[in-house]
């Protein structure tokens, strides 16, 4: 996820979590929202990386957001939980 020039945060997905870093250590506050607006995870720390788990959400479309001091991101986020053995090769 791109910001301004001072705050940049990239993202890593895992099987059962999610990954950010940022540029620098920051002050954030991340929220994960499920499509009717309710807020599902929130969390409020300062560091230069995080890791959100997503194993215990329901698979679905959420807007997860991160603010920082000098910025604000937003994006879509599909979870859907894989079955061991499951075969993709439709994907």
């Amino acid at each position: 996820i791109g910001g301004n020039n001072n705050s940049s945060l990239e993202t890593f997905s895992q099987t059962d979590s999610l990954y950010y870093e940022f540029l620098h250590s920051e002050s954030y506050a991340v929220t994960i929202a499920n499509p009717y607006g309710m807020q599902v995870y929130s969390e409020t720390q300062y560091a230069k990386h995080f890791t959100i788990p997503t194993a215990n959400l329901p698979e679905g479309i959420y807007l997860i957001e991160i603010r920082t001091r000098l910025a604000k991101y937003q994006q879509k986020l599909i979870i859907k939980h894989w079955i061991q053995g499951q075969d993709t090769s439709g994907f």
